[in-house]
C-alpha cells in the first residue's frame, strides 16, 4: 500500500497527461499537423501512443493501491 500522498501525486500525474493527450488528439487532427514533415508527424503519432499507455500504467497503479 502507498502513501496517500504518493497516491494523489499519480492521480495529479495521469489528470495532467489525460489533459496533454486530449491537447495532442486534437492536434494530430489539425491542418498544422498537416504541415509538418513525414518525420515530425511519424514521431508525434508515437508519442501520443506512449502517453496513452503510460497513462494506463498510473491507472494500474492508481488502482491497485
Amino acid at each position: 500500500m502507498m502513501a496517500p500522498e504518493v497516491k494523489d501525486r499519480l492521480v495529479n500525474e495521469a489528470s495532467t497527461l489525460y489533459e496533454k493527450i486530449g491537447k495532442l488528439a486534437l492536434f494530430l487532427q489539425s491542418k498544422d499537423f498537416d504541415g509538418l514533415s513525414g518525420e515530425n508527424q511519424e514521431l508525434l503519432k508515437k508519442q501520443y501512443e506512449l502517453m496513452l499507455e503510460y497513462h494506463q500504467v498510473l491507472l494500474q497503479r492508481i488502482k491497485i493501491n
